[in-house]
């Protein structure tokens, strides 16, 4: 087996926790629609999907949601309920620090354009702990498809075997085993922990 080079980390539900409930009962409460019907419109339609994707900006996608759901909200407003959603687990950062004292990091994720133009401002202590961040948007693909993943390995410049990839879904983490790459698939700090000492990636 060749030697961890990289360690590549998963944003929403690794680094940053994200409350879909929350922010799912606030836009419901603008347009007085129901939290389920609400998600049924954007995410259960592939709407969020498609800007992860990178197939809107964030302004056109502000003025779809907006029409499909009725919103009443302005464009700043939306922007702040949805990132309201995600927070920092202050564990895993620990984590990456350590990490980054023996290995570079960075990240991969699915999120639009919204997120990723917010993050050297909004989570600024996220920013700095990875370089480069790969946001499915620029990438123009998503997880778990091999595009995804060789679109990465294309931006970091590592052979797959190289890398390891730290993901809370386990279809990303088999994904990116089948394509060479070592995974986790993240179920909490503790176990995160144990998973990187047992790579000798900290002590």
């Amino acid at each position: 087996m060749s030697e961890i080079a990289l360690v590549l980390f998963d944003l929403g539900g690794v680094v940053c926790p994200f409350d879909q409930p929350s922010r799912l009962a606030t836009l419901a409460a603008d347009c007085g629609l129901a939290p389920d019907e609400v998600d049924r419109r954007i995410w259960g339609a592939g709407l969020a999907r498609a800007f992860d994707a990178g197939d809107y900006t964030s302004e056109q996608w502000y003025l779809a949601v907006r029409d499909r759901l009725g919103l009443h909200m302005d464009f700043a407003r939306f922007v702040e309920v949805v990132l309201a959603a995600l927070t920092t687990d202050e564990a895993v950062l620990t984590l990456v620090d350590e990490v980054r004292a023996r290995r570079p990091t960075a990240l991969l994720t699915d999120n639009p354009p919204l997120l990723r133009d917010a993050m050297a401002t909004r989570f600024p202590a996220v920013a700095r702990r990875f370089d480069p961040m790969l946001f499915s948007c620029d990438l123009r693909a998503l997880k778990p498809s091999p595009e995804a993943f060789h679109a990465a390995l294309a931006r970091l410049g590592e052979r797959a075997e190289r890398v390891l990839f730290i993901d809370d879904t386990e279809a990303n983490a088999a994904a990116a085993r089948a394509l060479g790459m070592d995974a986790i698939h993240f179920t909490g700090a503790d176990a995160l922990r144990a998973a990187l000492v047992e790579r000798g990636l900290i002590g």
